[in-house]
């Protein structure tokens, strides 16, 4: 994304759970840090993290039904996932006054001790589950994606 610094207060509008996302994460290289005034508006990132989770999760829905009985195509669906789980969870913590320090640990606070986020890491890193498996992990991520969309949908600006 290459914005004009005149454009940043919109695309912080527009976008706010990837900006959201790029304040906790941005290393300045060189020059001036044009994120460090900005502040992401909680209704604004409350609004989009709704619309950005119920996609998530009808897409996942949707490829489940496309893929199902194909194991190794779960797996990258549980995969491909894991960073839209992890924002999601890191930006529903800041919506909520709780930031976490990682997208993974606002994940594992929003999961608790689940065996499905527990996979995601295996499924990016060695695109492996244990046999039979993917099935229950993406309902199980799909449940915790709900679990998500309803704390947020309590958030008031």
């Amino acid at each position: 994304m290459f914005l004009r610094r005149s454009e940043i207060a919109a695309a912080v509008l527009a976008f706010p759970v990837k900006f959201a996302d790029v304040r906790r994460r941005r290393r300045v290289l060189f020059g001036d840090d044009v994120f460090a005034g900005i502040t992401v508006p909680r209704d604004a990132l409350a609004t989009r993290l709704r619309q950005v989770l119920l996609n998530l999760i009808l897409r996942t829905r949707q490829s489940y039904a496309e893929r199902a009985g194909r194991d190794e195509q779960l797996v990258s669906l549980v995969a491909d996932m894991a960073g839209p789980l992890r924002s999601a969870a890191a930006a529903a913590a800041r919506a909520r006054n709780s930031p976490a320090a990682s997208p993974k640990e606002a994940l594992e606070r929003v999961a608790g001790s689940s065996d499905a986020v527990a996979s995601l890491s295996s499924a990016r890193e060695n695109e492996t589950l244990p046999a039979g498996s993917a099935p229950a992990i993406v309902f199980s991520l799909l449940e915790i994606a709900g679990r998500m969309l309803e704390r947020v949908s309590q958030v008031r600006p």
